[in-house]
């Protein structure tokens, strides 16, 4: 810089020359893994311990390999991609196809792959490829979209020739929560299952968390066959666990094939003010008299229960007569659980409309004491017109009078 001498009167001026700065380096994110669902009837066969007569269907010529398939429907596979499928609930059809990539490949060269242009298609294969998760480098597995995107309630139609009674609900509930648990165990490992799922912590003990996790619940239109199902978690159920709840089938338990239908019907949350039992309460305690007064009773407890669930104290509770007693309500190798405490139904009503679902005492995480909204038609199909006069009981302010 070259220094001339100023007019008089005037200020010395510096000129800098200043280089911009450079913009910083962009991470590009890398991908060592992708894993799709598969969705359709006609899924790839796969031999297992319960099918071993799948995937050796006779054929005229050699079937493509899935590989194949699979470059087909995405226009192509990265060099030295091993494809596998899973079978998650050992249906003999696959659930799920992981692609594990040779080294890490920049995220723009799998787009293809990312996003498939084609279906899954081939001899007897014929499904949808959804993205479920990817591996990205450095890192575990990220499960797509928002994690915190998180489901309470998942209802289900239940179809079938020879649906299941509802006096079997307990039943269903046991042998579903026993088939989801075995395709947690299959997917995360028998050590990893959500306690969410389980209801147990990660040493096998019960899981205090005041009834946050899941429950099972049935519902009859009829108010005598099982034609719905779902599963509730206060807590919310995140996108893996609800993958799972997906993936799990009943078997035919009347020997007549089940099949679940997610459906957008929901019979349990209401709002509303009456609400009536669809399944049997079944008390946690023994009634006791305490200075000439019976305390504890059924109608108290059920008070006592929805206190303790963040419900408003009902201003009415009225029993109902009803088939209570013609219900399953022992777990299978859990004599432990009361049954000659009795089993009881009841009508609830609210000052305010309130939301279920409302599922109260022994057992309530497998069917038990489900309180169905009263516009439902299979609340009132259940006890209708069984109610007994003389039989009110008021509460007001939470105690009993």
């Amino acid at each position: 810089m070259k220094a001339m001498p100023a007019p008089p009167g005037s200020r010395w001026v510096e000129y800098v020359r200043v280089a911009p700065r450079r913009p910083p380096t962009r991470h590009e994110a890398r991908v060592n893994g992708i894993v799709h669902r598969l969705e359709g009837a006609l899924r790839p066969a796969m031999a297992s311990p319960y099918h071993p007569e799948a995937g050796s269907r006779a054929m005229l010529g050699p079937p493509p390999t899935i590989d194949a398939l699979l470059r087909r429907a995405c226009g192509g596979l990265p060099a030295g991609a091993q494809v596998v499928l899973a079978d998650d609930d050992l249906d003999g059809r696959a659930e799920r196809i992981l692609v594990h990539l040779a080294h890490p490949v920049p995220a723009r060269e799998v787009v293809q792959l990312l996003t498939p242009a084609s279906r899954l298609a081939g001899p007897g294969v014929d499904c949808a490829l959804r993205l479920e998760s990817v591996q990205w480098e450095g890192s575990a597995e990220r499960k797509v979209g928002s994690p915190l995107l998180r489901r309470q309630l998942l209802v289900f139609f239940l179809e079938s020739s020879a649906p299941p009674l509802l006096t079997d609900a307990l039943v269903v509930c046991e042998i579903f929560r026993r088939r989801l648990l075995g395709v947690a165990g299959r997917r995360l490992g028998a050590h990893a299952i959500p306690p969410r799922l389980s209801g147990r912590t990660g040493d096998g003990r019960r899981l205090e968390d005041d009834h946050a996790h899941v429950h099972f619940l049935v519902a009859a239109t009829n108010g005598r066959e099982i034609d719905t199902l779902a599963v509730w978690c206060p807590e919310g159920l995140d996108s893996i666990e609800q993958s799972i709840v997906r993936a799990t089938k009943l078997p035919a338990l009347l020997g007549s094939a089940i099949r679940l239908r997610p459906v957008d019907r929901d019979p349990f949350t209401g709002p509303a003010r009456r609400f009536r039992s669809h399944t049997p309460f079944l008390p946690v305690r023994h009634p006791k008299s305490r200075q000439g007064i019976l305390r504890d009773t059924p109608a108290e407890q059920v008070v006592h229960e929805l206190e303790r669930r963040g419900f408003p104290a009902p201003v009415r509770v009225v029993p109902l007569v009803g088939p209570w007693s013609s219900f399953r309500i022992v777990r299978q190798g859990k004599s432990g659980c009361f049954p000659y405490l009795g089993a009881y139904g009841f009508e609830l009503e609210f000052g305010e409309p309130v939301r279920g679902p409302i599922m109260l005492g022994r057992n309530s995480h497998f069917g038990m004491g489900l309180f169905l909204p009263l516009g439902f038609a299979g609340a009132e199909a259940g006890a209708s017109g069984d109610s007994t006069e003389g039989l009110h009981t008021h509460f007001s302010g939470g105690t009993s009078g």
